[in-house]
């Protein structure tokens, strides 16, 4: 949920075009008498700065900050995992999920495992591109 913010604040961007062996494009930083000077193997400019909207976003002290979700299919039974990733202390973990009409045909808790309800399996699972919602 999106929070206006309740006053002006100042956010201040640091942006740092120096090239290192671990930047794109490659490259390094020589030392001169005039200076400091970029040196690399590519043909353009490395420009700075930010060249897009940049959208700032705040999460909460404890968040969750990664979820994978593991799936199998054998004939028409399907397995769902999952694992979840706390950030910032700890939190009670549910996950439910739901068919193409909203029910919940699995659940669990924990921050990783198989959904309890079938043991993480459904049945009538298909390959496919996923469900729009209605």
């Amino acid at each position: 949920m999106l929070q206006p913010v309740p006053r002006p604040t100042r956010i201040t961007v640091a942006v740092d075009n120096r090239l290192s062996w671990q930047t794109i494009p490659p490259g390094w930083v020589e030392q001169t008498e005039a200076g400091a000077r970029q040196r690399s193997f590519h043909d353009f400019f490395n420009y700075a700065g930010l060249h897009r909207p940049v959208l700032l976003c705040s999460t909460p002290a404890v968040h969750v900050s990664d979820v994978t979700v593991r799936t199998d299919l054998s004939g028409s039974t399907g397995t769902v995992g999952y694992a979840v990733t706390v950030a910032g202390g700890e939190a009670q973990v549910r996950v439910e999920l739901r068919d193409a009409e909203g029910r919940v045909v699995a659940s669990g808790a924990g921050s990783e495992g198989l959904p309890a309800r079938r043991r993480g399996r459904v049945r009538g699972g298909r390959r496919g591109a996923p469900v729009e919602r209605r």
